[in-house]
């Protein structure tokens, strides 16, 4: 039976270090290595890239060709080998359309992108702080229960002595029992329930 209590107590104090991480510290970890945040990251990175290429519609092109043709023999009007080398830089000075319309709706797509990676980290944020409360206001309650099942348990050792010196019946006495069990399963079901909240 000791072993019992110890292992007991071991088990009631184990999930306390959990408890010296605070709200920040749980918001900063939640946010790491997540993989839902990667995706929007990446998505966001891919659409700004995508404005540099609609951007690259506004500059000038340069266009550079070289051909080199080969005869068998020397002819009287051309040499056996010659080659030519073209180059041409271009530039749309009034801009289509199209290009306008592209840099647009990338630009467009990437204000989506980060609202959306926003939304996303909110979302993980608030689910964090939710949590996190739900386990503050479960430390409490666990606390509540506990200070209750103390409070019958030196009752019911009071009683016991009355009963034991003939001043209370047993009815009074077994009252009191039944208080005490009922306050110890409560006890019970609020470290379980402060326990499952921690690991969630």
């Amino acid at each position: 039976m000791k072993l019992f209590k110890i292992i007991f107590v071991f088990l009631l104090l184990w999930p306390h270090s959990l408890y010296g991480i605070t709200l920040p510290e749980l918001q900063t970890k939640s946010l790491q290595n997540r993989s839902l945040i990667e995706k929007y990251r990446t998505n966001l990175e891919i659409q700004q890239k995508n404005i540099e290429l609609a951007k690259a519609n506004f500059y000038p092109s340069l266009d550079l060709s070289h051909t080199m043709t080969s005869l068998d023999q020397d002819t009287v009007f051309e040499d056996s080998e010659h080659s030519i080398f073209q180059g041409a830089i271009t530039w749309n000075l009034f801009a289509g359309f199209f290009d306008k319309h592209s840099l647009d709706a990338a630009t467009s797509l990437a204000s989506a992108e980060s609202l959306q990676l926003v939304s996303a980290k909110q979302n993980l944020l608030l689910t964090v702080t939710l949590r996190y409360l739900e386990v503050y206001g479960l430390r409490g309650a666990q606390q509540v229960a506990s200070d209750m099942f103390q409070a019958l348990k030196t009752i019911h050792s009071d009683t016991k002595h009355r009963f034991t010196v003939g001043m209370i019946n047993k009815n009074d006495l077994l009252k009191v029992q039944v208080d005490l069990d009922n306050a110890d399963i409560d006890h019970q079901k609020s470290i379980a329930a402060t326990r499952k909240a921690v690991r969630n």
